[in-house]
This record gives structure tokens, sequence and C-alpha cells, in this order.
């Protein structure tokens, strides 16, 4: 194995200064049709941001929503709820 020098080694998003979200898991939005709002402020974000990001998915109602997660490049995941 070997190391290759400093000026080879693949630039970082830090060495960009560039902002990133962090890594790891993603962060919980909306759990069971509630606006995780602690989650939601600490990214900077507040419900205005959310319910545009939802509706630009055709979701119009929080409460039909099951969950919403982002992940550290910003990407939105949701589950609806399915109507009995």
């Amino acid at each position: 194995m070997f190391l290759k020098k400093s000026d080879y080694q693949p630039a970082t998003p830090k060495d960009l200064n560039i902002q990133t979200m962090g890594g790891g898991l993603p962060t919980l939005l909306i759990n069971d049709g509630k606006v995780v709002e602690e989650n939601l402020k600490e990214l900077g974000y507040d419900n205005e941001w959310l319910k545009n990001q939802l509706l630009r998915k055709g979701i119009t109602n929080i409460e039909n929503v099951y969950a919403v997660m982002i992940d550290s490049s910003g990407e939105l995941y949701y589950t609806v709820k399915t109507q009995d």
C-alpha cells in the first residue's frame, strides 16, 4: 500500500470552500404528519420552505405525509399515508 503526496490527493468540499450539510443518516423533517421543528430549524429551514418543497412534489397537506427526510445533499425523500 502507498499514500499519494498531498498535491495529488482528491480535493474535499472544505478545500474548495463548499459548505455541506454533513454526512451520515438523513434528518427526519416530518413524522406521521407532524413537522419536527427542532430538526428543521437546526438545518436552517422554516415551515414555509418545507411547504414549498412539498408543493413541488404535489403534496398540499402535511397531515397526509407519513415521513419526510432530507439527506446531506439536500435531497428530500418522502412517503405519504395510504387512504384506507
